[in-house]
């Protein structure tokens, strides 16, 4: 039985070439890994089935929780519960799906919460029913941090005229892309769609291409992707979610994987049938993409912010506008990732009560205090196509 001497990180971080792991891998113990980790076949199973239901949802509020479940949320946490009647779905919070001292005020939970409700929405608009949200009032400084669940939205339904929103089509294919992409522009038409989208919502939006505040924003994300791998509790707390074999990814249905980081097919396929790599030199391969791999080329970063980014309801509101962000450019044929890290960043100083000048560098960026930022991404064309995240099964996602 062959024996490779090397580990996941080691492979990755020197950029052996994906010939040389091929030819490693056709010898036999090597050969039983790559059966037993599926790595030709990685997309299938139980935790990408949902993606395949959607493509023929059921009718009535089961269909629009289809779409819901589909919706994007930090970390792939999947935070959402869900209790259906006939007329009306109440969205909760499931407290123990949180990623920790990564996002100690449950803001980002409380974001993809917002985008669930957008997706639900849209489902609702294409069975012929309105929606009317009612959202959780109050502030995320004081959420509850404990286990169970909260309630933070009540969506309720009626018969009306057709309301089908062209969006509602890109649910199912609306991924996290995170690839390098290249340099062609964003058209200034989709930017000012977004922008005016973003303001009919009393959310504001800065989307970035060059010039010196694109140099700072890229500082910062740097600055604030090295502070976090420093800080040991948050590192834990993103890394007990990564899933690094076909069996977890399937049994969990949760949290980033492999296949999903951004790496080529062969370079994945032979990373995953090496010794996983550790939360902190993981964290070291994360700091490296996002300096050589995501921040270069991509033509286009934006913050979205809000007066106050610890409010339950436009907190949601914001999340809502982000998975229309996202589905529009999916509609597109633009790509997006989240890169929260400057905020998060912010969100650990303020529960340390440390100094914040992550807060200090993010108003110096959008040059106010009126606005707290809230979320950061990219956008840009991929230079190769996005995979399904795994999901969890619907029925385990009802109250």
């Amino acid at each position: 039985m062959t024996t490779i001497n090397v580990n996941r990180r080691q492979f990755l971080s020197t950029g052996l070439k994906a010939s040389a792991g091929i030819a490693l891998a056709v010898s036999g113990g090597v050969v039983y890994k790559a059966l037993r980790e599926d790595i030709f076949s990685p997309i299938d199973g139980p935790a990408f089935q949902p993606w395949l239901d959607f493509k023929h949802p059921q009718p009535g509020v089961i269909g629009m929780v289809q779409a819901a479940i589909l919706a994007a949320n930090p970390h792939n946490t999947q935070p959402w519960r869900f209790a259906i009647q006939p007329d009306q779905v109440v969205v909760y919070a499931d407290l123990e799906r949180n990623l920790g001292s990564f996002d100690p005020f449950r803001r980002e939970m409380t974001l993809g919460l917002g985008c669930a409700i957008e997706n639900l929405c849209l489902a609702a608009h294409q069975q012929g029913m309105s929606a009317d949200v009612q959202y959780q009032t109050g502030t995320l400084a004081k959420l509850p941090t404990l286990r169970g669940t909260l309630v933070m939205a009540t969506i309720h339904f009626k018969a009306h005229d057709t309301l089908v929103d062209p969006l509602y089509d890109a649910i199912g294919r609306r991924h996290t892309n995170r690839f390098p992409y290249t340099a062609t522009p964003i058209p200034a038409e989709f930017q000012t769609l977004l922008e005016q989208e973003a303001s009919a919502h009393n959310v504001r939006l800065d989307l970035i291409g060059q010039g010196d505040q694109r140099r700072e924003f890229d500082r910062l994300m740097i600055d604030s992707t090295q502070w976090i791998i420093n800080d040991p509790e948050m590192i834990h707390d993103s890394h007990r979610w990564f899933r690094n074999r076909k069996n977890e990814v399937n049994e969990h249905r949760d949290g980033p994987f492999m296949d999903g980081v951004g790496l080529p097919k062969s370079i994945a396929a032979i990373a995953k049938m090496l010794p996983p790599t550790d939360a902190e030199k993981a964290h070291e391969l994360w700091l490296s993409a996002t300096r050589d791999k995501h921040l270069p080329n991509a033509p286009l970063v934006g913050v979205i912010s809000l007066k106050d980014r610890f409010d339950i309801k436009t907190t949601l509101i914001a999340g809502r506008c982000w998975q229309r962000f996202h589905l529009q450019a999916t509609q597109v044929g633009v790509a997006c990732q989240p890169m929260n890290q400057p905020i998060e960043w912010s969100d650990r100083l303020a529960q340390l009560d440390r100094p914040n000048i992550a807060e200090q560098r993010l108003q110096a960026l959008l040059g106010t205090r009126d606005w707290q930022a809230t979320f950061s991404f990219r956008m840009g064309y991929a230079t190769a196509p996005a995979v399904p995240s795994p999901r969890r099964a619907l029925r385990d996602r009802l109250i």
